[in-house]
């Protein structure tokens, strides 16, 4: 249902990653997901969802149970992205900070990649609202302007 081919190899090699590393990582596309045009939607996307996995991976690494999700919608010109984990979860104190450049709670000269993050998003138009519980894991859910290329409509 992934049609961009640069975003779906990209998916295909984080998934085989997160396996060699222990841990699951089900990709699940509830509607078509056009091709755009446009590669920089696409660049701004991996920076996202590559972040997004890397956290997952990291925050599940200490757990029982090591499953991530990914999910896509496509729907009125909007691109609706789902992260899930199983992990540690983040404290709403965490959350206040999490996507300010150098704030990481896994040491120093880290804190990069949440920040990054935003800053993608920014430049896609698109929001974030994060879930989390302690101890029970974290939703990230994001929804972004996404226009298909003209011949690739649905």
């Amino acid at each position: 249902h992934l049609k961009n081919s640069v975003l779906a190899g990209f998916l295909l090699g984080k998934q085989s990653y997160i396996r060699e590393q222990g841990a699951s990582l089900e990709v699940h596309c509830s509607t078509r997901i056009p091709d755009t045009a446009n590669t920089a939607v696409i660049h701004d996307l991996i920076t996202v969802i590559g972040n997004l996995l890397n956290n997952a991976l990291d925050a599940v690494s200490a757990t029982e149970k090591k499953n991530i999700s990914i999910s896509f919608r496509h729907h009125d010109g909007q691109l609706d992205i789902e992260v899930t984990d199983t992990g540690v979860g983040i404290s709403k104190e965490e959350q206040q900070k999490m996507f300010d450049q150098g704030f990481s709670t896994k040491g120093s000269n880290r804190g990069f990649g949440l920040y990054f993050v935003e800053q993608s998003l920014e430049n896609l138009n698109g929001h974030i609202i994060v879930t989390s519980e302690k101890n029970e894991g974290t939703t990230f859910s994001l929804r972004i302007p996404y226009e298909p290329k003209e011949d690739d409509h649905d």
